[in-house]
């Protein structure tokens, strides 16, 4: 990913409708200066292309007013600030929900930017949420006084969309940053509500969606439904991951059958998965190429990572018919018990 020049820059302040904090609009361009380099900086580092993502509605992708609006901007950029007005008012109409924070969303033009070897225009989108505290030194004739300011740091944009002008038809591709995804239902209006993307299923996408569904489903559901330990958890993660590690292209009913060796878990896995690929749009069966930076980037360690109370961690690689548990009667206490051939 490159980013080119910013051509265009605008900000606009968007508050929480149920609190009706109101929207207030720019009528021109903001000048930027000096910060460009910061902010392109700042884009680079923030967005990634290796997961995807492009705008869809139903029944057609022309109802998706984000599509709509950059779609106006792409064909005529003289449009640039009527149209990110019309963003920011649809934006506002989405942010209901009592914990959506005000702040001021800025829009960039881009010109030459870079993805898959095509140059071309990209539109951005930066919902800044998190205002930082610094201290400025201000200097008088004979001392210095500290002024407290705030302000938006350059290390962390809350809520992003980077919209590169390529695959129109399909509904553009987009690089999607948001930091509160996971943190309640609140945040997941930027993906689903304002821009209602869905991710584009490329290797990289699906080797993560994989990896994702087994460690989520282990860690959620699998205990409701069977009697397992840490140490079995921990082991059909890893019969996963081995079976993605060691293939270029794999099958993921191979991979689901290593990792669940047991029907029953198996077909009850079968059951989250089916809720899972539509809660994620997404797509799981036949043969992929497994992308290995997309399986190193999943969080999954603190799954095949077994804690016992302050003293121990027993990090769980294989071997997990290695492992045995047990109780003692006289310490009242549990125990592994591990067997191998060599101490390293």
């Amino acid at each position: 990913m490159i980013i080119g020049e910013i051509t265009n820059a605008i900000i606009h302040q968007v508050g929480n409708k149920t609190n009706g904090d109101g929207v207030r609009f720019s009528s021109e361009e903001s000048f930027l200066g000096e910060t460009e380099a910061d902010i392109t900086k700042m884009l680079n580092k923030s967005f990634s292309t290796d997961s995807l993502y492009q705008f869809y509605f139903e029944p057609t992708l022309d109802l998706n007013p984000i599509f709509v609006f950059a779609q106006n901007i792409f064909n005529n950029p003289s449009k640039f600030i009527g149209e990110t007005q019309n963003i920011s008012r649809y934006l506002y109409e989405k942010c209901t929900h009592p914990k959506i924070k005000k702040g001021e969303v800025w829009m960039l033009y881009i010109k030459d930017c870079e993805i898959d070897n095509i140059i071309t225009d990209a539109l951005c989108i930066i919902k800044a949420e998190t205002k930082e505290t610094i201290l400025q030194f201000k200097q008088e004739e004979n001392r210095y006084d500290i002024v407290k300011q705030e302000g938006f740091g350059l290390n962390k944009i809350d809520k992003g969309c980077f919209i590169y002008n390529v695959e129109k038809d399909n509904g553009f591709v987009c690089s999607i940053v948001d930091s509160g995804a996971k943190k309640g239902d609140e945040a997941k209006f930027w993906i689903d509500d304002f821009l209602h993307v869905r991710p584009i299923q490329n290797s990289h996408q699906k080797t993560k969606a994989v990896v994702d569904a087994i460690t989520s489903y282990v860690a959620n559901e699998l205990p409701k439904a069977f009697e397992v330990n840490k140490c079995d958890q921990a082991t059909i993660i890893n019969n996963g991951l081995t079976e993605l590690k060691s293939k270029k292209d794999v099958s993921f009913q191979d991979v689901k059958e290593k990792a669940f060796s047991d029907t029953a878990v198996l077909q009850d896995f079968e059951r989250y998965l089916d809720n899972y690929q539509v809660d994620n749009n997404i797509i799981l069966d036949g043969e992929f190429e497994v992308v290995k930076a997309a399986v190193k980037k999943t969080s999954y360690s603190t799954m095949t990572t077994i804690k016992l109370d302050k003293n121990f961690d027993i990090k769980v690689h294989g071997g997990g018919q290695y492992i045995e548990r047990g109780y003692d009667d006289e310490l009242k206490m549990s125990y592994y018990k591990l067997y191998f051939k060599k101490e390293k």
